[in-house]
């Protein structure tokens, strides 16, 4: 018999596929389905007038406008760029001591 004749009938994909394919897609259409349509639908709910359904940019347009919330935008920007140079500060030494020296740990 020549190799060619042991091969399992069918074809190519249908000998690799494996059963836990079957779970990963279920588990794939769960997490879509949990996860994007939510989102999705948020974001046309926002982008959508209250009284008619129209397509509108209004929302954002009031909710970008109030000083309030551009005053808190600021802030998290602000804390952003704060802590990002403070973990630079610490961890740029302490990468370059680990890799460079023969430190414990």
């Amino acid at each position: 018999m020549t190799a060619r004749q042991d091969a399992a009938p069918g074809p190519v994909w249908y000998r690799r596929w494996n059963t836990s394919n079957l779970l990963w897609l279920g588990l794939t259409g769960f997490l879509i389905l949990i996860v994007v349509n939510p989102l999705f639908r948020l974001l046309l709910t926002s982008v959508e007038d209250s009284t008619s359904g129209a397509f509108t940019f209004a929302n954002y347009i009031e909710a970008f406008s109030r000083v309030r919330y551009l005053v808190g935008f600021r802030n998290s920007i602000l804390l952003g760029a704060c802590v990002a140079t403070l973990c630079l500060l610490l961890a740029v030494p302490m990468a370059w001591a680990v890799s460079r020296t023969d430190m414990p740990g």
